[in-house]
């Protein structure tokens, strides 16, 4: 009966190699963010979830820089092996450490410190603040220094990101911590659009900054009397079908009265729309892209 029992025991016990720390209530693993999920870390820059799977998710900066996180912790390649056992890391509990092969002579450890929580929108996140230790030996000495990242396991990923170095030259790094997220599907985000209806009469915005479907920062280009210097528009999203819609007001002061409409093709939007104030310009072609 005893044997028994300590078989059944050691069976549902789940341990990390070296950390002592038992896993064995642990129902919850690693869960990636879905693709489109945006994380910005100012109004205008942020990371976009490009691909996701069960162990980890690649993002795109607003400088086109990919980076594939494993397990929303780890940022560069690990063994199979490693790769698993960084699996059986989660549900991240406090004292829990992982030490991981990164070549000769070079060390990597990830350590959860503690629990936190992140303000982001004004909400409390639950997260848990993990360091990741790296020491890599190059031909001028050994760079050294320490990652803290607040991981959300409600994302799948960091809301926030500090760096301390230690040795050697330090890395192209910057703390930065999320202040918005934009759940995948939605129309908030950084935006331009281009409606020309003739070369005197249109609308080019570069840089629109969408919050809960409205554009609350514009910058229109090339104004005329015609294009637009205010505004109160709005971008909504129906399956596939992107919709811009409001009001404008032109060099002159007069209203304009915007309609366009466009089928959504990854990050792009085209059709066709209108500008409606002292005469009426349709049939404009039209066109948006998520930057």
């Amino acid at each position: 009966m005893g044997g028994a029992f300590r078989s059944m025991v050691c069976a549902a016990m789940l341990w990390i190699a070296g950390t002592g720390v038992g896993l064995a209530e642990s129902p919850a693993g690693y869960r990636s963010p879905p693709v489109g999920t945006e994380f910005f870390v100012t109004e205008t820059t942020r990371f976009r979830v490009i691909a996701a799977t069960d162990d980890s998710v690649t993002t795109e900066n607003s400088s086109h820089i990919k980076v594939t996180w494993l397990g929303g912790l780890v940022t560069r390649e690990m063994s199979a092996k490693d790769r698993a056992r960084l699996m059986g890391f989660f549900p991240l509990a406090p004292g829990a450490r992982l030490t991981y092969d990164a070549g000769p002579g070079s060390g990597r450890a990830l350590t959860v410190v503690a629990n936190d929580v992140v303000q982001v929108d004004g909400r409390t996140i639950p997260v848990v603040r993990v360091t990741r230790y790296q020491k890599d030996v190059e031909a001028r000495g050994a760079v050294e220094g320490e990652y803290t990242l607040w991981f959300a396991p409600e994302y799948g990923f960091p809301l926030k990101l500090t760096y301390r170095h230690i040795a050697g030259d330090p890395p192209r790094t910057t703390d930065w911590q999320v202040v918005h997220i934009v759940p995948a599907g939605s129309v908030d985000g950084l935006w331009s659009f281009d409606l020309e209806c003739h070369s005197s009469a249109f609308v080019r915005i570069n840089r629109a900054i969408v919050r809960d479907g409205v554009l609350v920062n514009i910058a229109s280009d090339h104004p005329s009397t015609y294009s637009a210097t205010e505004s109160a528009l709005r971008l909504s999203r129906t399956g596939d079908q992107l919709e811009l819609s409001g009001t404008m007001m032109n060099a002159n002061g007069d209203a304009m009265t915007i309609s366009a409409h466009g089928t959504l093709v990854g990050q792009s939007a085209s059709g066709l729309g209108s500008i409606l104030g002292h005469g009426a310009r349709t049939g404009c072609p039209f066109t948006a892209n998520r930057l």
